[in-house]
């Protein structure tokens, strides 16, 4: 448990910093109430995602539309996710999009016809 506030007291902000490697994570959230004004709030700010191949933006939508669900650093372009997501718990398995920009530097080359 990363933070346990679990007595009577009126509304605060309790704040937590945790790092986590990559992957998905499992978020529990428990509260009670007990008379007078409650409040349950929960966020999170991701860090920056370093990319160093192809970034991977993923969206649950089929327009990429919006600001994406999931952005990670794909190694290659080489999916085959069949019926299947992208990103389990994170991307939806229909219905979704992904985009990969990316910034590749081509050596100069020349081309042969037959």
């Amino acid at each position: 448990m990363l933070i346990n506030e679990w007595y009577d007291h009126p509304a605060m902000t309790t704040s937590a910093n945790i790092s986590l490697g990559p992957g998905h994570h499992l978020l529990t959230v428990e509260f009670y109430e007990n008379g007078g004004g409650a409040v349950a709030k929960v966020w999170w700010e991701p860090a920056d995602v370093v990319i160093r191949n192809w970034r991977g933006e993923y969206f649950n939508n089929m327009g990429l539309s919006g600001a994406p669900s999931l952005v990670r650093d794909d190694a290659e372009i080489n999916f085959d996710w069949g019926s299947g997501s992208p990103a389990p718990g994170a991307i939806g398995s229909d219905r979704f999009s992904c985009a990969g920009p990316a910034r590749s530097i081509c050596q100069p080359a020349s081309i042969a016809s037959p």
